[in-house]
């Protein structure tokens, strides 16, 4: 079972992490490479050039090739004979499937919720959605918008099915890829700062009705509001395909 996002900001300490962590030196440039990709550092269309990375993580080529692989594998990283190694670009029908699969298992995903829900994980939630959910616009921080994809990731979690939150996992990479290309392509945002923190104020709602959900809890309203949110983040989506604005 994989987090939904990693992010390593100094690169002169790959080693000393893996070390540490008891991480092998492919599994941390891996994460370092993925966090790069989710953070808007490597775009879609762009080409991955491993020299260039190798270099800049002061590794050899074999680590990069083999985390290059494994991105390759789950769908983020593709290869063409005119550009070679390159980050995944999604087109509107692509997206659109991911979010129809996605939401067609929100049914399944609320009742494994509803089964494994108990009094110790509602508070430890409601501990984490309490950190964090009145944060006011001039108060936000980016870490903010980290901890609220951590309540999400914990919520799907409590699946308890690894291939269930895998597919949630790997939908939601591929999504966050395709929106941040959309929205550098059409200067939605300044930067990633403000592209976190819009999706962090936009999801107040639904965050505060999916902890209602899980503290009162109901089978089929916790399904529903997973629907409703992969829903409303696919309309704002495919509105970005077509150059409109993601609210």
């Amino acid at each position: 079972m994989t987090n939904i996002i990693d992010k390593y900001d100094d690169l002169e300490i790959l080693n000393i992490i893996s070390e540490a962590r008891n991480f092998t030196l492919s599994e941390l440039v891996f994460r370092k490479i993925r966090s790069m990709i989710l953070n808007g550092e490597i775009l879609s269309g762009d080409k991955i050039h491993e020299k260039n990375i190798s270099d800049e993580l002061n590794v050899s080529r074999g680590p990069v090739r083999e985390a290059t692989r494994r991105l390759s594998q789950i769908g983020l990283l593709e290869y063409t004979a005119q550009k070679g190694l390159k980050v995944k670009k999604f087109n509107i029908n692509e997206i659109e499937d991911l979010y129809d699969i996605s939401i067609s298992l929100c049914k399944l995903s609320g009742k494994l919720i509803y089964k494994n829900i108990n009094t110790k994980i509602i508070d430890e939630l409601e501990i984490m959605f309490n950190s964090f959910n009145q944060i006011s616009q001039k108060d936000y921080k980016n870490n903010y918008y980290l901890s609220s994809l951590k309540f999400s990731e914990n919520i799907w979690k409590l699946t308890k099915n690894n291939e269930l939150y895998d597919i949630y996992t790997h939908h939601w990479q591929k999504r966050r890829i395709c929106r941040i290309f959309l929205i550098s392509k059409y200067n939605q945002f300044k930067n990633m700062y403000e592209f976190n923190k819009s999706l962090f104020y936009s999801s107040i709602k639904n965050r505060s009705l999916l902890m209602d959900a899980i503290k009162n809890p109901d089978q089929n309203f916790i399904s529903t509001i997973l629907e409703k949110q992969l829903h409303s983040s696919k309309i704002k989506t495919l509105n970005l395909f077509k150059g409109g604005n993601m609210e």
